[in-house]
């Protein structure tokens, strides 16, 4: 895959015009991962908003569904931008509820 991608930007590079180069993305533009206390807080957040409407059962399942639902939004990568939109959601949510 490298090697392709390496060809490919080579190759344009001979084929079009001075000025027309690939340009790679710096390392600046990607977000830091959100810290693990909002990773936490959001996914409070989000079972406080399921528990009641029943997600977590049968109870038989519910710690293995907590897992999963963990495991899901625990992925490596999370930025803070990321938690903040889907804290927003789950914020709406909530005001939904309570109307």
């Amino acid at each position: 895959m490298i090697l392709v991608a390496y060809e490919w930007s080579r190759i344009g590079r001979e084929l079009g015009e001075a000025d027309e180069v690939l340009v790679q993305p710096t390392a600046e533009e990607a977000l830091p991962p959100a810290p693990q206390e909002e990773l936490d807080g959001m996914i409070a957040h989000l079972e406080r908003l399921l528990e009641p409407r029943g997600y977590f059962h049968p109870e038989a399942r519910a710690e293995s569904t907590r897992r999963t639902l963990r495991g899901l939004l625990t992925k490596p990568g999370w930025n803070h931008l990321e938690v903040r939109t889907l804290r927003g959601i789950l914020s709406t949510l909530e005001r939904e509820k309570g109307d």
